[in-house]
């Protein structure tokens, strides 16, 4: 039928959005089950899914070969498994719980599944179906085996096959994105607790370690039947009590990027060190419910054991979008990332030459030009420029901003251009220090045109961008701003500007 298909792995350049599910202790055949199934069916809609990630115990109570076929193959063999690629992980159920099994590995998970052992889907061969690494697109995906034992050692052993394997895998990894995912969480206090469960503590002390040094975006497990989400968060090995927000928070954001106050997506670097990651437990498409009694954790931004979902990620070049897309087909917590973002670029041409100016992240767009692309085409004649985009034209919702210091040189390129023009100007700031929110600037030009002043504080966002017309002489303009250390910049129409830095107290 024309539900028979599955979408071939697109090349690392992909310019198109990647869609990915990923089912937490889904397979119980239950009502919960079939509602999740179909409240993702409805928010996909006609939109194709590239990946389908199981994050373990996907047959309940035994993982046996009749539970498989009951409770996971006929609840989903009319629709997901038709069309989408899966990639599962194995839980203690699929296990059985049994320690004969999870030594001697006899489940029916093996035999139903068949999985890229030996890389053949991309990263470094396992010689395990258990677990494994593939690439899809620009992205990194490891699945680790958080029950089954080898030589007596657990996969959060150091000295383990498992975590040997896991070290080299992400040494020789190259992609912009990297996902792990397994069973057991290091954070949760759902029906499960991370702080009182020696296998989840093991788990956080050592293999959370390895992770965040090699630079590892999103770890996603089950076991815990509801939905937690952590800030961007690193650093947090011990008990719930002794996370902070200032030693492990690397932002404090809600990363919704939705225009509310404190939402700006979590930035970090496609470098492969540690630059903060995102912890997900998504255990509810199936098993749902229980609750510790210090839940939430104290990591998490957002925590439900009340209603099932699915977490669907959306990646697209160098942005990350996560949604929780809930039972009762709602979007219960949403969250962005973003990468390589918020930069300042020299550009040099000739003049009559063309470039593109691009914007470095994929969404909304404000230039300074009044475009609303995300790149621009500038042809100036010789002179030293700035351009200047933003991803909201409203100032106070303002995240990212990427700035173009543009220099063209007359036909020939051999002149050398003046640092001032006749229609210059000059800016000073005061009172600096500002014992209030009150600042006044005092901009001088030498003839009557139009300036923007430009607002950033010392971490290079910007706060506002403004342009007004300026008399001959002095033009005074009052600016309120809060307590912190900003750069602002007075620009005239051929480019030229004068930069003044203050101190609000």
């Amino acid at each position: 039928t024309t539900q028979n298909f599955f979408l071939t792995a697109p090349p690392v350049a992909t310019a198109r959005k990647i869609r990915i599910v990923a089912y937490g202790d889904c397979g119980n055949n239950s009502s919960n089950q079939v509602n999740v199934k179909n409240a993702y069916r409805t928010y996909v809609g006609n939109n194709a899914t590239d990946l389908w990630l199981l994050l373990g115990d996907n047959a309940y109570n035994a993982g046996l070969d009749a539970e498989y076929q009951s409770n996971f193959f006929n609840v989903y063999k009319a629709d997901l498994l038709k069309n989408i690629m899966l990639f599962p992980t194995p839980g203690n159920h699929d296990y059985a719980n049994d320690a004969t099994r999870q030594d001697d590995h006899n489940i029916p998970y093996l035999a139903n599944f068949t999985l890229p052992k030996n890389g053949e889907c991309g990263g470094v061969a396992s010689g395990k179906e258990e677990y494994y690494s593939f690439d899809y697109g620009d992205i990194h995906f490891i699945c680790l085996d958080s029950y089954g034992e080898e030589n007596n050692k657990r996969f959060y052993d150091t000295t383990s096959a498992q975590i040997l394997w896991l070290k080299s895998d992400l040494a020789a990894n190259q992609r912009k994105w990297t996902i792990v995912f397994w069973h057991h969480p290091p954070y949760t206090m759902g029906s499960h607790n991370s702080d009182t469960e020696s296998e989840l503590v093991s788990v956080r002390m050592n293999l959370n370690r390895i992770l965040e040094r090699f630079g590892v975006d999103l770890v996603l497990n089950g076991h815990s039947h509801d939905y937690e989400r952590s800030y961007l968060i690193n650093d947090h090995f011990g008990l719930e009590n002794t996370f902070s927000f200032a030693t492990n928070a690397v932002s404090n954001s809600s990363a919704k990027y939705d225009g509310t106050a404190n939402s700006c997506p979590y930035l970090t670097t496609s470098a492969k060190v540690k630059h903060g990651t995102v912890y997900v437990v998504a255990g509810s498409a199936g098993q749902l419910g229980g609750t510790q009694a210090s839940f939430p954790h104290a990591a998490m931004y957002y925590s439900n054991a009340t209603t099932g979902g699915s977490l669907v990620l959306e990646v697209q070049g160098n942005r990350l979008d996560a949604k929780f897309v809930a039972a009762d087909n709602t979007i219960k917590d949403q969250f962005t990332i973003e990468k390589d973002v918020n930069k300042t670029s020299s550009v040099s041409l000739t003049a009559g030459q063309s470039t593109d100016l691009v914007a470095s992240w994929i969404g909304n767009y404000s230039w300074s030009t009044g475009a609303t692309t995300q790149s621009i085409t500038i042809s100036p004649a010789a002179g030293n420029y700035d351009y200047f985009v933003n991803d909201n034209a409203n100032a106070a919702s303002r995240c990212l901003a990427d700035t173009f210091h543009v220099t063209v040189l007359p036909a020939g390129g051999f002149a050398t251009l003046s640092n001032t023009t006749s229609s210059g100007v000059s800016l000073k700031v005061y009172p600096n220090p500002a014992y209030n929110s009150n600042v006044q600037l005092s901009i001088s030009s030498s003839i009557k045109q139009q300036v923007t002043y430009i607002i950033k504080d010392v971490s290079g966002r910007m706060i506002s961008s403004q342009k007004i017309t300026v008399n001959k002489g002095v033009t005074d303009r009052s600016i309120h701003l809060a307590t912190g250390v900003y750069f602002i910049d007075a620009i005239d129409e051929h480019g030229e500007r004068s930069t003044q830095k203050l101190i609000v107290k």
